[in-house]
């Protein structure tokens, strides 16, 4: 609890303005482990990373600020998936602070996104309309934690037969497959249900 007020305090003493632009295709995946494992208890979705340690969070904490553009359902969401996240030991979350050379903006864009792993600097995370909710917050976490689609696994092809009549133009990027030379499965079996 003591987290969810700090994080509070962040969001009420945030001057950033939301800079409006359009989805960027994400840029990296990495592991969400520093110690190079997938703690227990990830859900399937979650079981394809980046092998290289660069974008890892270091120790697994983040230290994350809430843009003023984030409403009360965001911001509910939000804390309620860091609860969980932090319940479970899969990351830890502190409120973003001037000696923080990485960190997590998250703020209401347009949509459900985020960028993968850690980058250089603040990196946004859109909690935008309708994206309020637990699980929406958890898996646009793990996508900051440097997690990706089943369906980008490079064995994909082998498991189902993606329809990409069905999908456009601008979300195809979702479909493309990751290398096995940087990224790993950790040997999970392929989720046709995630």
């Amino acid at each position: 609890m003591k987290l969810l007020g700090s994080i509070s305090l962040a969001l009420a003493s945030a001057d950033r303005n939301v800079e409006h632009r359009s989805f960027e295709r994400p840029k990296s995946v990495s592991q969400i482990n520093a110690e190079g494992t997938i703690p227990n208890g990830i859900k399937n979705q979650a079981r394809q990373g980046f092998l290289d340690g660069a974008h890892r969070w270091h120790n697994r904490t983040i230290p994350i600020s809430l843009n003023r553009s984030l409403d009360e359902n965001g911001s509910g969401g939000l804390f309620q998936a860091i609860r969980e996240l932090e319940e479970k030991n899969i990351a830890r979350f502190k409120p973003a602070g001037p000696e923080d050379k990485d960190s997590i903006n998250v703020m209401k864009g347009g949509g459900c996104w985020s960028w993968y792993g850690r980058l250089s600097g603040e990196q946004e995370l859109s909690l935008g309309t309708g994206c309020g909710w637990m699980n929406v917050a958890i898996h646009e976490l793990f996508h900051a934690m440097g997690m990706a689609h089943t369906q980008m696994r490079s064995d994909r092809d082998e498991h189902v037969e993606i329809l990409w009549e069905n999908i456009s133009e601008e979300q195809a990027y979702n479909f493309d497959k990751l290398d096995d030379i940087s990224f790993s499965n950790y040997g999970f079996p392929y989720d046709k249900g995630s």
